[in-house]
C-alpha cells in the first residue's frame, strides 16, 4: 500500500509538472527585468501590433515603403515621448529623454529602456496626407555591452 502511495504521488507530481505552462506574454515587456539576451546579437523585428499608448498622433517607421504600406513597422512613436520597437523578439517601451531640432525639417531624439539606448534621427520629407509627412532617417540601437545596431527607415509622422 505504501508502494503504491509512493508511485500515486510520483506520477502526480510529474502530471503536474507537464501539465503547467508558463503564463502567456502579450508582447509587451513593461520592466527590464522581464527581459534578457544571452548570447544573441542584437536584431530590430517588425510588428504589427499598437499599444494603447500609440491612439493619436505619431510616427510609424518601417524598413521600406511596402512595409510601411502593409501597417508593419520597426519603430512607432508617440508626441509625449513614449516609443516602441521589437528587439530579439520582444516589443519594448522605450522613454524619450533628449530632444534636439537640428532644422526645421530634421531632428535627433534620444530615448532609454532598461540597458538599452536608442538615438533616431529623423529628416521630414514631403507631405502625404493631409496631416502626415514622409520621414526618412537612422535608428541607432545600442546596449550595456557595447553593441550597436544602425538601420535606415522610412515612415511618416502626423495624426
Amino acid at each position: 500500500m505504501n508502494r503504491f502511495r509512493t508511485i500515486l504521488l510520483f506520477l502526480f507530481v510529474l502530471l503536474f509538472a507537464f501539465a503547467c505552462e508558463p503564463p502567456k506574454s502579450n508582447g509587451f515587456s513593461q520592466r527590464p527585468e522581464e527581459f534578457s539576451v544571452v548570447n544573441q546579437a542584437l536584431s530590430i523585428d517588425t510588428f504589427s501590433v499598437s499599444p494603447a499608448e500609440m491612439d493619436g498622433c505619431g510616427c510609424y517607421f518601417s524598413n521600406n515603403a511596402q512595409e510601411l504600406g502593409n501597417h508593419t513597422h520597426i519603430y512607432k512613436g508617440n508626441y509625449e515621448g513614449i516609443s516602441f520597437m521589437k528587439i530579439n523578439g520582444i516589443i519594448m517601451r522605450f522613454v524619450r529623454y533628449e530632444f534636439q531640432e537640428l532644422s526645421s525639417t530634421s531632428s535627433i531624439a534620444r530615448y532609454r529602456y532598461g540597458n538599452y539606448e536608442l538615438k533616431v534621427v529623423a529628416n521630414e520629407g514631403e507631405r502625404n496626407g493631409d496631416e502626415t509627412w514622409l520621414q526618412t532617417g537612422t535608428i541607432e540601437l545600442s546596449n550595456n555591452k557595447g553593441e550597436k545596431l544602425i538601420r535606415p527607415f522610412y515612415g511618416e509622422c502626423g495624426c
